[in-house]
């Protein structure tokens, strides 16, 4: 099967297995062969945790791989590791389709594409008929306990407080925004201490908002990241560092609490059996999947919480964008109706050239058409106008029944297991309030109680009638009843103060 020029796809879910697999078996195979094993990827994370193959490259550095190809006529296996992100970052990186296209053009070597969350870019593989094989590992996330929604930062701030004050539980945050991740580690750091709680992003995050404070932030955040992750060599290149600051050895997180972006959503394995809950404040779906997939299990239940935005958000901040880069199309393809369209395809519909009856020469024309000198691809196009379908569905239908549909639509998470943070934390307020009351009437057993002692009840419990009124005297005796305890009026120690009489309340009917 793996024959000079062979295109090989291989699809599973994260946590199935699938680089371990072609590292270990593909290494022996190689050198058998006469080839060498090459590994390209997107996350300096990735490249670290990867120790079998001979040689290692990233997406963004093609161009040395050509150089070497050149000089070398090599026979190599290339795995190609997360190659969804050869369409998920055609939307705004013109360059990948040449990377896409020189990989597939490798006459002598066998090129193995992998992710769990590439069904866009397959459908692009196989319409255009480049993959001689395809495999899928099935894999259920039957670890998962419980998927819970929220719908406010302050709520996800609550939760995440709890948890780090009532159990031993890691957590793992992944943020949309460099400085709200940032500003959030600032705040629990100084609670909780700098080694309970760690933040993580991209050494190269920039930003280019006119705000003078969120500039300030992400250069905090950068060194941070630069201070603790890396190493500068002598040519002033950063360098990852072989240290267990962060994930050790052994897979396990090195802090209670870890706040990170996107630069942590792909491959890495936390392999901890205190890793139960994942945060996800991310919209895309695939990213989603990404998040969930870094807790791999090792016997533990985990708990996937999932930020659905309001559909203003949704709309300002990430449908409008869209809908101007849509504007360039129109203007590459001349079609009219070009809304109508995307609001008629169906969230899982791919056959974007096939619905805007584009001949082969309009493809070609808007493959090599230019705007603001960047070249559009067939894979920015498709990209932009599927976001568009999910972001209008969501809108439209909510995002918590987007990402329902899109995400688990296999049944990979069953119905029972959707529930909403909100409930819970009512839930669990509710319990809580419970157990206070009992406590605070067990206090009370077999003690002379004066009126004065009996209102403090009714502050303490909030017992209130129709009129938002505390509780009377007497209702507050008749309170006890009704909760099964035994209240005696005793006789007032004191003449002449028949208003001021103690009483005892005992143990329960």
């Amino acid at each position: 099967m793996l024959y000079p020029g062979c295109k090989i796809a291989l699809s599973g879910n994260t946590g199935s297995g699938k680089t371990y697999f072609c590292s270990h078996n593909l290494k022996e195979i190689a050198e058998a062969k006469g080839m060498t094993l090459h590994y390209i990827c997107n996350r300096s994370m990735l490249r670290q945790q990867e120790q079998e193959a001979d040689h290692f490259d990233y997406y963004h550095c093609y161009q040395s791989m050509m150089v070497e190809d050149f000089l070398d006529s090599p026979k190599r296996i290339y795995i190609v590791d997360e190659c969804h992100f050869f369409h998920d970052d055609s939307a705004f990186n013109y360059e990948i389709d040449d990377k896409l296209q020189y990989l597939l053009s490798m006459e002598q070597s066998v090129v193995v594409f992998m992710s769990a969350t590439a069904n866009n870019f397959w459908n692009h593989c196989k319409k255009i008929n480049v993959l001689d094989y395809y495999f899928e590992i099935k894999f259920s996330y039957d670890y998962v306990d419980r998927v819970c929604t929220y719908h406010s930062q302050s709520l996800r701030n609550k939760e995440i407080k709890y948890l780090m004050d009532n159990t031993n539980d890691k957590i793992v945050l992944f943020c949309s925004s460099v400085t709200n991740g940032w500003k959030l580690y600032q705040k629990l750091s100084k609670i909780y201490g700098e080694n309970e709680v760690k933040f993580r992003c991209s050494n190269s995050v920039s930003n280019g908002s006119s705000s003078l404070e969120k500039q300030e932030l992400v250069a905090e955040a950068r060194n941070y990241v630069i201070d603790n992750y890396y190493n500068e060599s002598d040519n002033g290149f950063l360098t990852l560092k072989n240290t267990d600051f962060l994930i050790k050895s052994d897979g396990s997180l090195n802090c209670r609490l870890l706040i990170t972006t996107k630069a942590l959503d792909n491959g890495v394995n936390i392999k901890d059996p205190l890793a139960r809950h994942v945060f996800t404040e991310i919209i895309d779906i695939q990213s989603l999947k990404q998040s969930l997939g870094r807790i791999r299990n090792v016997g533990q239940r985990v708990n996937f919480y999932i930020y659905c935005r309001s559909r203003k958000d949704i709309e300002a901040r990430f449908l409008n964008p869209l809908h101007n880069k849509l504007a360039l199309f129109k203007d590459i393809i001349k079609y009219d109706n070009l809304d109508e369209l995307v609001y008629s395809l169906q969230v899982e519909d791919y056959s974007v050239f096939e619905k805007l009856g584009m001949t082969e020469e309009q493809i070609e024309i808007m493959i090599k058409s230019f705007a603001k000198n960047k070249k559009v691809s067939a894979l920015s196009y498709t990209n932009t106008l599927i976001n568009i379908v999910y972001l209008q569905y969501a809108v439209r239908n909510s995002y918590y029944h987007l990402i329902k549909y899109q995400m688990f639509k296999d049944g990979e998470i069953a119905e029972d297991k959707w529930c909403k943070l909100q409930d819970l934390q009512c839930t669990r307020d509710l319990e809580l309030k419970e157990k206070e009351k009992e406590e605070c009437l067990n206090s009370l057993l077999d003690r002379e109680l004066t009126r004065n002692s009996l209102k403090a009840i009714a502050k303490t419990l909030n017992l209130r009638d129709e009129q938002r009124n505390h509780y009377s005297v007497n209702k507050i005796i008749s309170w006890l009843h009704e909760q099964g305890y035994c209240v005696e009026v005793i006789e007032p120690k004191y003449k002449g103060k028949s208003k001021k009489y103690i009483c005892r309340i005992s143990t329960k009917k």
